[in-house]
């Protein structure tokens, strides 16, 4: 499929609209007092002017005839209010580096209307930027300051635009359940007037239902939210739901309705300059290639992510495995150059992301505790003078603001407790193997057996084990078979019903322990390449072997797996 923009087309053409913008910006900065609204605009009010401004096919046009009408008609006629109100348009219809020069007159504006309301929604507003834009200090001095003003009002919108905000920390953070609360509330607060806000959080909400494998109520989300979407003329959405929809069919195994849906969803994604998303589309596709077996398709796809990296953009944590299947592909058929890049690569994307946040957690702490105790001294000398009014959903900002801060602390966390299951895992003694034990046979009357057929098979199943026959990449059901002599639907069901395993799986948790205790037993098998212990233990491919690495080990893929294990040797 032929897309409409590739990520470097992208970032070329934001530098060229860039260069274009500033010779504009600095013609309108010395032309803004000669500007005179046209005689057809001049009577028109400012919900007009709105309603136009979301008409603009012009998109970021700043310069655009309706939205410096507002902000000329504003300034003429001394109206504060309406005057932030169209700095904030501005900021909307400009291009991503150039929204806080529009920001901070917003700020600055609005602070002069001595308007609760006004000042908290600008605030609001401009710390929403600075988190797009990464800069969290800042970010968490608005929503702070924001929440000052707002706690004085009882405004719905601004309440459920806050929740909205949290909502996508929580999804962040993967505190799925808390963020799919707060999305409900919003799609029940937005469904009566529709439109965007209401579209968003369904979107949300589909992704939510995703994340919690919940997957047909995903997808009925997702046809609700097209449906919305196409009656409303919010066309611009539709390829979200569509990209949400492509994921939930790789996750249910409907691995060509992905592709096309992914596929088509890519160009809306892409039009939006939108990388995060489209590095889960790319992910998402060459994992459905891969489960094609078709490495040829799935590769452009897995390099696109390290592309999209490179550009700045943050890649969620799970993304990372296209890194390892790269690093696991390129080791076996001996691409060294290849390899060493895409390990490094990874290095300095996960290093990238965890130093992001950890170096301003401590001071956006200190401020936030800061902020708060001095909010807390305020309220205290408040109810001492006998003022008892009620503050509107006074914890809504305030809860963003520790949703910001607990992202370092997340990250930290994550990496503790991947190290511990690396050390559980690693030191525990070989008690059992996973699916090798010789186990004490408790008959099931329900497993269709006679006593000889059962004793057979097992017995032949021991001698497998014992004899690391599973090392044989070829072996599957058909050669179980073979060996157990019996026919392929008793050999299945008595791995079924005492191994408690598919074939499949029975094979693979075989092959990951006789690595885990050659791991442990071996001080340089830790030095041994990934494809060539992927050989070693019977896996058709190092991606096979990776997939399987992941499943038996919660998450953890071999090259951390087995960095760890050198990092505790050198310590010892």
């Amino acid at each position: 499929m032929k897309y409409a923009k590739s990520i470097s087309d992208i970032a070329v053409s934001k530098l060229f609209f860039g260069t274009i913008f500033i010779f504009f910006f600095c013609h309108m900065l010395q032309a803004q007092n000669q500007f005179k609204v046209p005689d057809s605009l001049k009577r028109k009010s400012y919900a007009y002017l709105s309603e136009k401004l979301d008409d603009d096919n012009s998109g970021r046009l700043a310069d655009s005839l309706y939205v410096w009408s507002y902000l000329y008609k504003a300034k003429s006629e001394k109206n504060l209010a309406e005057t932030a109100m169209g700095f904030k348009h501005l900021m909307y219809h400009s291009p991503k580096n150039f929204r806080l020069i529009y920001a901070d007159s917003m700020v600055e504006t609005a602070s002069k209307t001595k308007d609760a309301l006004i000042i908290g929604s600008a605030y609001l507003s401009r710390g929403i930027i600075f988190y797009g834009q990464n800069r969290y200090n800042d970010a968490l001095n608005d929503y702070i300051t924001a929440n000052e003003y707002l706690s004085k009002t009882k405004d719905k919108y601004q309440i459920f635009k806050a929740k909205y905000n949290l909502g996508l920390m929580k999804y962040f953070l993967k505190y799925t359940d808390e963020a799919y609360s707060l999305f409900k509330e919003c799609t029940q607060y937005y469904e009566t007037n529709g439109g965007k806000p209401y579209l968003h959080s369904l979107h949300m909400v589909a992704l939510c239902y995703q994340s919690m494998e919940k997957f047909e109520r995903s997808t009925a989300t997702n046809t609700l939210g097209i449906a919305e979407a196409l009656q409303t003329g919010d066309h611009d959405i539709i390829c979200y739901f569509e990209h949400c929809q492509g994921v939930n069919d790789y996750l249910t195994g409907n691995y060509d309705t992905s592709i096309r849906l992914l596929e088509k969803s890519m160009p809306g994604i892409l039009k939006n300059e939108d990388g995060a998303n489209a590095a889960v589309g790319y992910f998402y596709l060459g994992k459905d290639y891969l489960s094609k077996n078709d490495m040829g398709k799935a590769l452009p796809y897995l390099k696109k992510i390290d592309s999209i990296s490179r550009h700045g953009t943050y890649i969620r944590n799970d993304l990372w495995e296209s890194y390892d299947i790269l690093v696991a592909y390129y080791e076996s058929i001996h691409d060294e150059a290849s390899k060493s890049y895409y390990s490094q690569a990874l290095t300095k994307a996960t290093r990238a992301n965890h130093s992001d946040y950890e170096s301003v957690s401590g001071k956006m702490a200190y401020d936030y505790t800061k902020k708060i105790q001095q909010s807390e001294s305020e309220k205290a000398a408040i109810a001492k003078s006998g003022n008892n009014k009620i503050i509107a959903e006074a914890g809504i900002i305030i809860l963003l603001a520790i949703g910001l801060v607990s992202v370092s602390y997340k990250f930290k966390k994550q990496k503790q407790i991947d190290q511990k299951r690396f050390r559980d895992i690693f030191h525990e003694a070989e008690e059992t193997k996973s699916g090798s034990v010789k186990m004490k046979v408790e008959i099931q009357p329900s497993d269709g057996l006679s006593d000889e057929v059962r004793e057979k098979i097992l017995d032949a199943l021991d001698g497998f084990e014992n004899g690391k026959g599973f090392r044989d990449k070829q072996t599957g059901l058909p050669e179980l078979s073979r060996l157990c002599h019996s026919n392929t639907k008793y050999v299945s069901k008595a791995i079924n019903v005492y191994k408690n395993k598919s074939v499949p799986d029975y094979l693979d948790s075989l092959r990951i322990e006789y690595v885990h205790k050659k791991l442990r037993e071996d001080r340089q098998y830790a030095n041994t390449k990934i494809a060539a212990i992927s050989e070693d233990a019977g896996f058709k491919t190092p991606q096979k072997f990776n997939q399987a690495f992941k499943k038996y080990t919660k998450g953890l893929s071999p090259g951390f797996f087995m960095a760890e294990i050198r990092k505790s040797r050198e310590q010892a």
